[in-house]
């Protein structure tokens, strides 16, 4: 978005009135009614730990947007709904479209603007924020002088997976792919793998309600040779691309690992020869990062955190 773009859009601000609440029923009152207007029946919300306030943004009498604005001190986080752009995910599974219009922009302006100061009002240092669309995340820093504050995680690809081929170098390892559900013992590896990867407690049950609701086309593991799992993922195929979901792993190193993922993309391209691309996220994990590098692949795309100082404002 170039400097007349954004100036345009910030002009707009005045369109919109803002209005602070702290009560802490509101956020999920105003996700009900989304979706009870999307023809969906509300969700059992969780109460929002630390909450400062919410900012209801309107046009006119219209609800257009919200932003909740988190406790992190010295800093403050805001979380923002855009209500058209909620509603079109809601009926559609996705938004209609990549990126803010000018007048999505100027309404998530007003929202962050109004957020900012609020949050200053209470002698915050900062106000964070990253969403789950990175362009978005960017064009609102670029409206409001924000900063990259950290990188939260990298989206790698494989762009034109009928002619991928791994490098020679990956050497083979005790990799397993399959189609069919886990049995009683590999839910039980699973379980005791998740919880060394995760720090957190899981149980054979939790494993198999993860792995029934994500519904993998394709499930691969790495073993010890005593049947001990190292490392574990799954593989959702959506018409031409597929999506390795998360890579659980402990005491595997980043060969193992290239090796792994290896033998899935190999088996995902003779099981569905209609998938063209691969995508994986890699939050912050080393091993998994120098794993995928070892594989040849590159980053497609960054999620970022980013930092507005509130001392720059008047």
């Amino acid at each position: 978005m170039n400097t007349s773009t954004i100036e345009h859009a910030v002009a707009a601000w005045s369109r919109y009135t803002v209005e602070s609440s702290t009560d802490p029923a509101l956020p999920a009152a105003l996700h009900a009614e989304l979706r009870r207007t999307a023809g969906l029946d509300p969700l059992e919300a969780e109460p929002v730990h630390g909450l400062l306030a919410t900012l209801v943004a309107k046009d006119e009498d219209e609800v257009v947007g919200w932003a909740v604005l988190v406790d992190e001190a010295p800093a403050a986080t805001v979380h923002w709904t855009l209500a058209e752009r909620e509603a079109d995910q809601l009926a559609n599974g996705f938004p209609l479209f990549l990126g803010l219009t000018d007048q999505e922009l100027a309404l998530l302006a007003t929202l962050v603007d109004a957020a900012a100061t609020l949050a200053r009002d209470r002698d915050r240092t900062a106000l964070l924020w990253s969403s789950t669309d990175d362009e978005i995340d960017y064009q609102l820093a670029q409206a409001l002088g924000a900063a990259e504050h950290r990188e939260l995680s990298r989206r790698w690809l494989i762009p034109s997976l009928q002619f991928w081929q791994p490098p020679a170098d990956i050497p083979t390892a005790r990799t397993r792919c399959t189609t069919v559900a886990p049995v009683a013992e590999e839910l039980h590896r699973y379980a005791e793998l998740h919880t060394a990867s995760t720090g957190h407690p899981h149980t054979p049950e939790d494993i198999r309600l993860d792995l029934t609701a994500l519904d993998p086309d394709l499930r691969a593991d790495l073993r010890t040779g005593t049947g001990e799992v190292l490392a574990q993922l799954n593989v959702v195929c959506d018409g031409v691309k597929a999506v390795i979901a998360r890579v659980h792993h402990h005491g595997a190193f980043p060969l193992e690992l290239a090796a792994l993922i290896s033998h899935a993309v190999r088996e995902l391209r003779q099981g569905h020869p209609e998938v063209l691309l691969v995508e994986l996220t890699e939050t912050r994990d080393r091993v998994l990062w120098q794993a995928l590098v070892a594989l040849g692949l590159r980053v497609s795309a960054r999620r970022v955190a980013y930092r507005l100082p509130l001392r720059a404002f008047p």
